[in-house]
């Protein structure tokens, strides 16, 4: 509920959002939706990423209520600007050169290790590309240890 509609709800934990400011400003004043809260539910079976444009789209194997909340998490906090596309992107080439560096070697190198390791702290933006793009790759061992960085 956006304050300007019902300021005692202002800091009621159920009514808060974690957004970046920019997320927030586009989230606006608008009356509330279902959307998809990241600090309550996994984002990731809710969205897939074009490879080649960085966009996030609705899982194809939502159901229609799942679908609606994910499209309008994408609305309404513009989700699809083009400044977030691009970062997605070039995280995805990043991680791309990252998986054929490893998999040309067949280990991890020393740089490769770093590079994993900065891409799998709990700080590097949009984990869900990260996790996406690894899942993709088969590498679910690196899935699973990224979601335990996290949760430490």
């Amino acid at each position: 509920m956006p304050k300007t509609l019902d300021e005692d709800q202002v800091f009621e934990w159920h009514n808060l959002f974690p957004a970046c400011h920019m997320c927030n400003v586009k989230k606006g004043a608008k009356p509330p939706v279902s959307l998809i809260k990241p600090d309550v539910e996994d984002p990731e079976p809710y969205f897939e990423i074009d490879w080649g444009t960085g966009e996030l789209e609705p899982h194809p194997s939502l159901g229609a209520e799942e679908r609606r909340k994910a499209e309008k998490t994408i609305q309404l906090c513009g989700l699809q600007r083009g400044a977030l596309c691009e970062k997605r992107y070039k995280l995805l080439l990043r991680l791309g050169r990252l998986l054929i560096r490893i998999a040309q070697a067949g280990s991890l190198d020393h740089l490769a290790r770093q590079d994993l390791d900065d891409l799998l702290d709990p700080q590097t933006e949009h984990k869900l590309v990260v996790r996406l793009r690894l899942k993709q790759a088969g590498a679910d061992d690196l899935v699973e240890e990224d979601r335990r960085r996290f949760r430490a």
